[in-house]
């Protein structure tokens, strides 16, 4: 092999190998890409934090007025502010500062709505009357609102708890017969359905908590009927006191109860089905026949039109 060979072939292996370690124009692209990104999300983290830290400035403001501001709207008896919590603790609300801040936010939109039906009043020029009784409708539109989202709210939250109790029914009895005790099997029963059926859980977590506080586990039951206030409910905690109080067996009075809720619920969807025909007289009255009519008929009046026209012209 001649040296001129060897030579040429030293060269271009130094060549290769220089090449390579060079940086490439991808690498530098794809190094800039990542900074550009890490410079995202530094940013994206900063305005989070942010935010998040600006959310809490207002929700510190507003627990800190909620005592001034709920002072209008708080019910002068006993007995209504007693009810307003149990409404509360129904809709799965049980803070301490959950009332004031119920009727605070009663009082923000009464005074928000009356000001903007005020404004609107006035942008549009009506009467002193007129001004008056618009701006004192929108104030008790706004007085009413919170009761309206309260009330959704309980109905939600039972429904949810009234779709989640033949499941865990049928688990407590499991674990009844397996040998633990009520409370334990409340506990097990409320470890397991957490994730699916979260509110029925947290109710049946405040009672086995009430229990270990040293609350009778028949005054615990009740109040768990009290809070939940669904009549299948209730129907449990009296099996469950009356099981108790007489030795019979628990795990056969709640697979009974059990058997008779899922036959109320099959019931129930039998009884939704049938009404859905009912249901669609309505919209079919209102938007399919209408559609239909002019489909069908539109041509032969569109045709008895031109014909009568022409009879018409020829006359």
């Amino acid at each position: 092999m001649s040296p001129i060979f060897l030579g040429l072939l030293a060269i271009l292996s130094l060549g290769m190998i220089i090449y390579a370690l060079l940086p490439q124009k991808e690498d530098k692209r794809r190094k800039v890409m990542d900074r550009l990104q890490n410079r995202a999300r530094n940013a994206a983290k900063k305005s989070s934090k942010a935010g998040s830290r600006k959310s809490g400035a207002a929700k510190s403001l507003f627990a800190r007025a909620a005592p001034t501001l709920s002072k209008p709207s708080t019910p002068q008896s006993e007995e209504a502010r007693s009810n307003l919590r149990l409404k509360l603790a129904s809709a799965g609300m049980r803070g301490q500062q959950t009332p004031a801040a119920f009727l605070a936010s009663k009082t923000v939109l009464g005074v928000v709505l009356a000001l903007a039906g005020l404004g609107g009043a006035l942008a549009l020029r009506l009467s002193v009357r007129n001004v008056f009784g618009l701006s004192v409708f929108a104030g008790a539109i706004g007085l009413m609102l919170p009761n309206v989202w309260l009330a959704l709210a309980i109905k939600s939250r039972k429904e949810k708890i009234n779709h989640g109790m033949p499941d865990s029914l049928d688990l407590m009895v499991v674990t009844i017969e397996a040998g633990l005790g009520l409370d334990a099997a409340l506990q097990r029963v409320s470890d397991e359905m957490k994730t699916v059926h979260p509110e029925l859980a947290e109710e049946l977590i405040l009672t086995t908590m009430e229990t270990q506080m040293g609350l009778s586990r028949s005054e615990a039951l009740r109040n768990l009927a009290l809070r939940t206030d669904i009549p299948e409910m209730k129907s449990l905690t009296a099996i469950l006191i009356q099981a108790e109080r007489f030795g019979t067996s628990i795990a056969k009075a709640v697979r009974t109860h059990a058997d008779s809720m899922r036959v109320k619920r099959s019931q129930q969807a039998e009884e939704r089905a049938a009404k859905t025909a009912v249901k669609l007289i309505v919209p079919l009255i209102m938007f399919i026949f209408p559609a239909l009519f002019v489909v069908l008929a539109g041509p032969a009046m569109m045709k008895l039109f031109e014909t009568l026209t022409t009879v018409s012209m020829g006359f």
